[in-house]
């Protein structure tokens, strides 16, 4: 039984979640510093945003699963699927179960904000599945760094903006761009790491269809990129002298910035570049409250 809930747990991915969680952050707090904020919308569009990201891991692991990726070669995480202490059955009720939730936070959240956060809720679900399912998989072709990019970045932002207060603003979608970057960058080094099973099974990644070289090259740009974007809003006179604590925040990713360019010990690149996602995310929100 104890082996059968530490695969439950692996399986949602718990380091990773912080992709989810930032974007609600810097949302709330960019509604807060615009006079508007619940606890109560808060949470519901907290757990909504880490179900949909759930949604993904579970369909992750039962697509890549039936179309042979996951393997004893695997240099990640052993799924629980994977290793047989979770059947396929119970990955399916997982996956059905964590979709019935985001669909009754989503319906809370809809009738409070209206069909733009239907939009987004319902395209968010289903890219979350299409992620690694069917023959068109966006894992499989080399569009996954655009669904997390657009989903963990601009759309997640400006979206939880909405639900505070029923309006678009393309400052919460811009520093949502930083947000959605980081996220790319967790991606690539976990493609990078994967690679070569990769390779194997047919799943074209860009790490697959360009090179490691590359898979560098473009984490040193997305960090780069994050940087800076608060910079820039504050030239743009769209932020104040305190957008210039976020890029301190970076700081934190050179350790895993040096084990990527080394390909030592890509787990820990991984939760690296996850915790400075977070800490970003945070000192986002401070600058944004604060100013």
């Amino acid at each position: 039984m104890r082996a059968k809930w530490t695969a439950w747990l692996e399986a949602l991915r718990p380091k990773t979640l912080l992709a989810s969680v930032a974007p609600v952050l810097v949302g709330t707090a960019l509604a807060y510093s615009a006079g508007a904020g619940s606890p109560v919308l808060f949470l519901v569009v907290l757990i909504a945003a880490i179900c949909i990201q759930i949604t993904t891991n579970f369909a992750n692991d039962i697509f890549d699963h039936q179309k042979g990726a996951d393997t004893s070669e695997r240099l990640g995480p052993q799924r629980g699927l994977q290793r047989g202490v979770l059947s396929l059955r119970e990955m399916w009720f997982g996956l059905a179960f964590v979709i019935c939730v985001a669909l009754v936070c989503g319906t809370f959240l809809i009738a409070h904000a209206g069909w733009p956060i239907f939009l987004i809720g319902l395209s968010g679900l289903i890219f979350a599945v299409l992620y690694t399912a069917g023959p068109h998989a966006l894992a499989y072709n080399g569009f996954a760094d655009l669904f997390v990019f657009l989903y963990f970045g601009p759309i997640a932002v400006a979206g939880t903006y909405f639900v505070y207060t029923q309006r678009f603003d393309c400052s919460s979608a811009v520093l949502g761009t930083a947000l959605g970057a980081l996220s790319v960058a967790i991606l690539t080094v976990n493609n990078l790491r994967d690679v070569d099973q990769d390779r194997k099974v047919n799943k074209r990644t860009l790490v697959v269809r360009n090179g490691r070289t590359f898979a560098k090259v473009y984490y040193t740009f997305l960090l780069l990129y994050a940087a800076v974007v608060p910079v820039l809003m504050y030239f743009s006179n769209a932020a104040t002298q305190v957008a210039f604590i976020v890029p301190v925040s970076m700081l934190f990713i050179v350790p895993s910035f040096r084990k990527v360019w080394s390909e030592r010990d890509l787990n820990a690149a991984l939760a690296g570049s996850a915790r400075t996602l977070l800490l970003y995310s945070l000192f986002l929100s401070a600058a944004w409250i604060v100013s």
